[in-house]
């Protein structure tokens, strides 16, 4: 359907206010079809904001913020959080530092998850762990393995045995490394362009990421593209 059509379905929350706000500025136009989700949801939300006073919608909304970042604030504040995870929802451990930064990310157009740190840390990564000699290396390994597996079913096995075994060995390949863009560091410094961190306070850092991370997902957004930046997070890649 179109933007204007959801509109008369939903009559909160108004879209063109919202997608002016979200997109900074941006007008979509009212005839741009869209894919909506979850129709259920925006048919209760119509119920709730009618019953909801403004009051309570702010205070949800700021508190919701300082949960998402009180994390990259203090230890303290991160104990704080996770106590209130733990009684809530029943989470037995603290999420590990390394995880929470990794995970930040968002969807690819056809679903996949991907990290936005994801990115710098594979290239991190695959540049010390896995250098291209490394990998000759274990392919030529693979390949003489394959070989000589193939050589004994040939002299070895008789008749459907050494045809089935052939199939199967056949079948096996190998798909390691990563891909080019991940070491590429002109396409690096083209994702991460625009993203100024000072580095002399953590949490300004965080915010202005955040914010960096919003205008990325705001672009992608309202930008019809026929590319897709990866299409699984490259941690799992390199996994």
């Amino acid at each position: 359907i179109t933007v204007r059509q959801l509109q008369t379905f939903f009559k909160q929350p108004d879209l063109e206010i919202l997608l002016r706000l979200v997109g900074k500025g941006k007008r979509v136009d009212p005839n741009q079809k869209i894919i909506v989700l979850q129709t259920d949801y925006f048919e209760k939300l119509q119920e709730l904001l009618k019953v909801t006073p403004t009051e309570t919608i702010a205070n949800y909304v700021h508190w919701r913020m300082t949960s998402e970042l009180l994390s990259e604030t203090t230890d303290r504040m991160r104990e704080i959080q996770f106590e209130y995870l733990r009684d809530a929802f029943g989470q037995k451990t603290p999420s590990l530092r390394q995880e929470l930064c990794g995970d930040i990310g968002g969807r690819t157009n056809n679903g996949q998850r991907y990290s936005y740190w994801g990115y710098a840390m594979a290239n991190a990564y695959s540049k010390k762990y896995l250098p291209n000699e490394h990998l000759e290396e274990v392919n030529s390994t693979f390949q003489l393995v394959h070989s000589t597996l193939s050589d004994w079913f040939e002299s070895e096995l008789q008749g459907n045995t050494r045809r089935m075994a052939s199939q199967i060995l056949a079948s096996i390949g190998t798909d390691m490394g990563v891909p080019d863009w991940v070491k590429n560091e002109t396409m690096l410094d083209i994702f991460y362009n625009e993203l100024n961190l000072a580095g002399q306070n953590h949490f300004q850092d965080h915010l202005t990421f955040r914010e960096w991370q919003f205008d990325k997902e705001m672009f992608k957004f309202f930008t019809e593209s026929d590319r897709q930046l990866w299409t699984d997070n490259p941690l799992s890649l390199l996994a």
